[in-house]
């Protein structure tokens, strides 16, 4: 039978949200069967940025001009859940009640930061925090998220364990909807502080730019921004450029004393220099030893540089009807 070659236009499960790639198929009528699934959509208040329902029922943002997700659309919480909270270690840390210092690169719609936060709450455990954003998003973003609604689709499909014996269940996250609200309210403080709202820029003419197209254009605050989330869960935001000294420098004063790093950037092909050497190289030095850093990136490139700065690398379990595989990669120092 002749090899028919066709271009199909799919989703993808982790960024960028879509590709173009060519895919032989010995019959033709089975490429309706690989066309990408079709998820609900709707504008958001920022141009550019659209709401999307993912698979799990959770939403994410899709940013129009990169045509990338902040999220799997195979469902935002699972992979928060996941290839972060789960595979970093994060759950039977806090499970434990050891202290914890999480630094987080890409803080986007702060899913993994809430996710994680409910469960230092529940566990009574103390959380020291950092998140790393160059542009964060405005207050009425953040208020639509609603992340507790749509936890137990992805708590069914996925089974969380606690410990060996203890598996987590939706009262683990009593917390959340309390501190969805004071996240939305930390913001909403910081937009005011920085006299940013939810809309376009105006040009010269004092008028609504309608080219905008995406929030890589929006005016974001910058600084060090130290907040109390809640009870058990210190926050320190840092927005900025992470190539920037002066952004960093906070974080870099604590190198060496992070358990874990969720790496959460967009894709390699959309932000090259958030993953290359200079970049791994600072993580692998906020670390412990023994520390861990999470991406659902597994690219041979990454993955490469990553080793070369002294990471112990092992491809894991993504999510349920997610990406096959994420990346864990740990710092082992000789002698430790």
């Amino acid at each position: 039978m002749q090899i028919i070659k066709v271009w199909l236009r799919f989703v993808v499960v982790h960024r960028p949200a879509c590709l173009t790639l060519p895919i032989q198929i010995t019959n033709p009528l089975r490429a309706r069967t690989l066309m990408p699934p079709v998820r609900p959509s709707r504008p958001s208040c920022t141009p550019g940025l659209h709401w999307l329902t993912t698979d799990d029922g959770s939403s994410t943002l899709l940013d129009t001009l990169l045509n990338e997700c902040y999220h799997s659309g195979c469902g935002a919480v699972a992979e928060s859940l996941v290839v972060y909270v789960k595979n970093s270690g994060t759950l039977q840390q806090l499970a434990s009640g050891n202290p914890m210092r999480i630094f987080e690169v890409g803080l986007g719609t702060g899913s993994a930061l809430l996710l994680t936060a409910a469960l230092a709450e529940h566990f009574q455990t103390d959380l020291d925090y950092w998140a790393i954003e160059k542009r964060l998003l405005p207050h009425e973003l953040i208020a639509e998220l609603k992340l507790t609604q749509h936890l137990q689709p992805a708590l069914s499909q996925n089974r969380f364990f606690a410990s060996s014996e203890q598996v987590l269940e939706l009262s683990a996250f009593d917390s959340l909807s309390n501190l969805e609200i004071h996240w939305a309210e930390i913001v909403r403080k910081i937009d005011r502080e920085s006299m940013r709202a939810c809309t376009p820029a105006l040009n010269h003419s004092g008028q609504a730019e309608s080219n905008l197209g995406s929030s890589q254009e929006m005016v974001s605050p910058y600084g060090h921004y130290r907040e109390q989330l809640s009870s058990k869960v210190t926050l320190n935001l840092l927005l900025g450029d992470i190539l920037l000294p002066e952004t960093i420098q906070p974080a870099r004063q604590l190198a060496g004393s992070f358990d874990a790093i969720y790496f959460d950037p967009f894709s390699p092909a959309t932000v090259p220099h958030l993953w290359q050497l200079p970049i791994f190289d600072l993580m692998f030095g906020l670390l412990r030893p023994g520390g861990t850093l999470t991406t659902y990136c597994v690219k041979s490139s990454v993955r490469s540089l990553m080793q070369s700065v002294g990471f112990e690398l092992q491809r894991i379990s993504g999510p349920v009807g997610g990406k096959r595989e994420v990346l864990l990669a740990t710092k082992v120092v000789a002698g430790c």
